[in-house]
């Protein structure tokens, strides 16, 4: 569905709050939520608009983390998702940024191990030397310069709309 459906989405936007927003907004209120759709989208649409509001979600975080900590340098990604080219593809283009893909997809018992491992001082040097000696990267995507002209304002308009529909959500 995703070779045969434009990056954008034909305009269609999705808000991946299903359980609420946590970081950055903390709204227990906000609601999953499609916005701009029309007659003419179809399932391909759809499931791009949830990719795509992922990664756009993703930029928000990124955006709002790097104000205090300063530019993040390298963005590692693991767990399931990273299986999947496309999404890599669609991540890498919104953040702009190039990803280095984990060659662990199993994050949570990779993270255990790293702090057990770092707790009892097998690997000297704490979490950090922990985690370089047990992780690796399998792979690096770069962004792809045609779909960053395609994200870079649809993550704007993205940007717009929680606090668009802040007040909705409450009422």
């Amino acid at each position: 569905m995703l070779a045969t459906t434009a990056p954008g989405a034909g305009g269609l936007r999705y808000l991946p709050y299903l359980s609420g927003s946590a970081t950055p907004f903390w709204d227990d209120q906000a609601r999953g939520t499609f916005a701009g759709f029309t007659e003419s989208h179809g399932a391909g649409e759809f499931y791009r608009a949830v990719l795509e509001g992922l990664a756009f979600e993703t930029k928000v975080l990124l955006d709002r983390l790097e104000v205090p900590a300063g530019r993040v340098e390298e963005i590692v990604v693991l767990g399931g998702g990273s299986a999947s080219r496309a999404w890599i593809e669609i991540l890498a283009s919104v953040l702009n940024r190039p990803l280095a893909i984990s060659a662990t997809t199993e994050a949570t018992a990779l993270g255990a191990a790293i702090l057990a491992a770092s707790a009892v001082d097998l690997v000297p040097g704490g979490v950090a030397a922990a985690a370089e000696s047990m992780a690796g990267v399998e792979r690096r995507v770069q962004p792809t310069p045609e779909l960053v002209a395609v994200y870079a304002p649809a993550s704007q308009s993205y940007a717009q709309l929680y606090p668009a529909l802040k007040a909705w959500f409450r009422s």
